[in-house]
């Protein structure tokens, strides 16, 4: 084949996956900055032309060879799950990855989109751009090359990610090469922006999950409300300092818009006189139950997690509907079982996010954002009548933990990490609508959200929330339509759920006591002083070979996992650098058993919390 007939059959392929990339490319013009050469071998490899003389892309000798030599390095390295790979060159190190490793995901990124464009006429690329686990992002652009690898990041936190760079490419980018790592390792950081306190919930989730099953199988779904509102506007309130601005204003929305409570603000929203259409909750923990001590209303809806506070579950009043959370897949995968699947809904770092995705799943749009400083407005935590409202003070509490910076006005502000955080969630889902979902942030002050435009409510509500439609009422009756349709799971199907769930437990805790075996054996070895090189590689391949097999029980996959993330977090952290560079023998043994006792002794303390809350309640 010509180059021509070459780059219009991976152009064909492209434009069924990424149908704007392939337009840029079939609209490049030549710019001469690159040229194909045979390699010593006879396959085609691409160069590029700078300045100071020609940089290849791949081994001008034997391409083939170099990919392979690369993936032993990457495949050896550490067991992941999804990588960026920051280069794609001539595309044999891809080419021979996905023979490795197949069903790995990977996005590949080519920050010269020349170098990419005479790559798909040198080479037949359909075995890599046909692979669904496949994604290619090029730009000449760094900050979309980074906004899209954000994007995708936070989609696969909960995996093990790989960070790889093909060496010719890291060298002619090293800046933005450094700048992408840096920025990934940061919102890594934000995404888990505690992981002591994540830590602390394990146990909380599942005692909860469990103390809330027998309730929860039989409350109606989230899933009955998807799709209901379709183009109906939509106001998410927080407990934000500016709610005291215009807070007042929201009563003129009723029966106009759809009003949803994030649980911080219900009581703020009350002592307003304003009842939501919605609350939602998702917090675990005790002090969650403070904010509806109070709330004596059986007309206010309740979404709530299945992981929720038991006591607020008990006590509500009101009409309640269940939705599982997206990093928690055990739940869904529980109700599944039990026929009585309930929907899901986008976590993030705090109610509001979750919130916000439920309007958007309801089909609302625009969805209009109140009470989200996402700062410390007037140095103030909360809008007056949320539970937790209190001064700011910074010289008692150590302004370290807060950071400086301009709110919408212009004015200086305090935030923290945790509403950066919050601040990055919402930027990347309004971007990932791609315009489809309108959302306007109509807090009137705080530092805003990337994206989306800051308007006056009176201005939005005039606009957008004429038309009368009584969403309370809908809510209700859809609920108690739910209700009705609603089954209690039968005996047999309960008694097959504990059985299986009592069969994965018993898998994972063999394994673990296996594994126990394995790190006392190469920690007596350490002590006495008789680690050989062999022994350290028997001890490592039994750890690894346990956690294979740990990671196919779906109990694990799907609960332990995520709710131990925090261990895996700083167990990859030892596994990975610290052992590579570390070159005493005996070193390596201890960090290695202390690190795998950690994680096995995690998982085994969780199989026994899970245990116990499975006899309670079932």
């Amino acid at each position: 084949m010509t180059q021509i007939e070459v780059r219009d059959k991976n152009l064909a392929v492209l434009r069924s996956k990424s149908p704007a990339l392939a337009k840029t490319l079939s609209e490049l013009p030549d710019r001469g900055r690159c040229e194909t050469l045979a390699s010593r071998t006879g396959l085609p490899v691409v160069r590029l032309a700078r300045p100071d003389g020609f940089v290849h892309l791949a081994s001008v000798y034997d391409p083939v060879l170099e990919a392979h030599e690369w993936v032993a390095g990457v495949l050896a390295d550490e067991e992941w799950e999804c990588a960026i790979i920051f280069g794609l060159g001539a595309g044999y190190h891809v080419d021979a990855l996905l023979d490795r490793a197949p069903t790995r995901t990977l996005i590949i990124v080519e920050p010269d989109v020349d170098v990419l464009a005479a790559t798909l006429a040198a080479r037949d690329l359909r075995n890599i751009l046909s692979r669904p686990n496949v994604t290619i992002v090029a730009s000449d652009n760094p900050s979309i090359v980074s906004q899209r690898l954000m994007n995708w990041y936070v989609e696969h936190l909960h995996e093990r990610v790989a960070l790889l760079e093909w060496p010719p490419t890291a060298r002619l980018h090293k800046e933005l090469w450094l700048n992408i790592r840096n920025g990934l390792t940061e919102l890594a950081r934000q995404q888990l922006v505690d992981i002591a306190t994540t830590r602390r919930w394990t146990e909380i989730w599942i005692d909860n999950l469990f103390a809330n099953l027998r309730t929860s199988i039989t409350d109606p779904g989230v899933s009955t409300l998807f799709g209901l509102f379709r183009d109906r506007p939509c106001i998410v309130v927080g407990a934000g300092p500016s709610l005291d601005k215009n807070g007042h204003l929201l009563p003129q929305a009723k029966g106009r818009a759809i009003l949803i409570a994030a649980g911080s603000a219900i009581n703020a929203l009350l002592s307003q006189g304003v009842e939501p259409d919605l609350v939602v909750s998702i917090d675990p923990g005790e002090a969650n139950y403070r904010h509806f001590a109070n709330v004596r209303s059986t007309e206010i809806p309740l979404v709530y997690a299945p992981t929720l506070y038991p006591r607020i579950v008990a006590e509500y009043q009101g009409p309640r509907l269940v939705g599982t959370l997206n990093v928690l897949p055990f739940a869904s995968w529980l109700f599944r079982f039990l026929g009585a699947e309930k929907g899901a809904m986008s976590s993030g770092p705090s109610v509001a996010n979750t919130a916000w995705d439920l309007a958007r799943l309801m089909g609302c749009n625009p969805i209009i954002l109140v009470g989200l400083d996402l700062a410390y407005t007037d140095d103030r935590t909360h809008a007056e009548g949320a539970v937790h409202a209190r001064k700011l003070e910074t010289a008692t509490q150590g302004e370290g933990r807060y950071i400086r910076t301009l709110d919408i006005w212009g004015k200086p502000v305090l935030t923290s990490h945790a509403f950066e955080a919050m601040r990055i969630w919402f930027q990347q889902r309004v971007e990932a609508c791609g315009g489809q979902v309108r959302c306007i942030n109509a807090t009137e002050g705080g530092i805003g959200i990337p994206g989306v435009p800051n308007r006056p409510l009176a201005e939005v509500l005039s606009e957008y929330c004429g038309d009368a439609f009584a969403p309370r009422e809908q809510i209700i009756q859809v609920w108690r339509r739910a209700t009705m349709g609603t089954a209690v799971p039968d005996g047999a199907r309960v008694a097959a759920l504990r059985t299986n769930i009592e069969r994965q437990l018993s898998t994972l805790k063999s394994v673990c006591v296996e594994a126990f075996e394995v790190g006392k054996s190469l920690t007596f070895d350490v002590a006495i002083g008789k680690l050989s090189a062999q022994r350290y590689s028997e001890a490592l391949n039994r750890f690894r070979r346990l956690d294979r097999r740990m990671g196919r029980v779906p109990l694990f996959r799907l609960m332990l996992r995520p709710v131990l993330h925090h261990v895996f977090v700083a167990a990859n952290e030892v596994l990975g650098r610290k052992l590579e560079r570390e070159q005493d023998i005996y070193t390596k043994g201890r960090r290695l058993a202390t690190t795998y006792l950690t994680v096995f002794g995690a998982v085994h303390r969780a199989a026994l919390r899970i245990e116990h809350a499975l006899e309670k309640s079932l």
